[in-house]
């Protein structure tokens, strides 16, 4: 994972962590890609699903509002996602990993289901494409 963000950054870990020190919040970078996002999403599910384990299914249209403006006011980098150009796909690419089920997630009507076929499958999909994770494990402070 922190090769591949260092890569997507196009800067070193000490080189964020120097332009983080210096004030610097807003990293120019690029829009996450799809990949990112549903690795960001996942995290956001994992999360919430341990908020309420008494839930037996989590719907998307229960994750995606907060999770747009978490992305909106990300601490380092707010980006504008889009809905048809970068959230669709993200799904897209849940869908075809076995996390979504049930009909295509259009609006907050749809009953969308985001399930967890193993702790291991989501685990390792988090760490290998979640952003925040990244910034999460190497960055703790930004988190306080």
């Amino acid at each position: 994972m922190l090769l591949f963000i260092e890569n997507y950054l196009g800067l070193s870990k000490d080189d964020l962590q120097s332009r983080l020190d210096s004030g610097d919040k807003i990293v120019d970078i690029p829009n996450k890609s799809p990949l990112i996002i549903a690795g960001d999403f996942c995290l956001k599910a994992q999360k919430y699903i341990l908020k309420h384990p008494e839930l037996e299914k989590i719907l998307i249209k229960n994750l995606h509002g907060e999770f747009d403006t978490e992305i909106r006011s990300h601490t380092i980098f707010p980006q504008n996602m889009s809905f048809d150009k970068e959230f669709l796909p993200a799904l897209d690419e849940l869908k075809k990993l076995g996390f979504i089920m049930g009909e295509k997630y259009l609006n907050q009507d749809c009953e969308t289901e985001f399930i967890v076929p193993s702790q291991v499958h989501i685990t390792s999909f988090i760490e290998k494409y979640s952003l925040d994770y990244y910034f999460q494990q190497y960055f703790p402070l930004l988190n306080s």
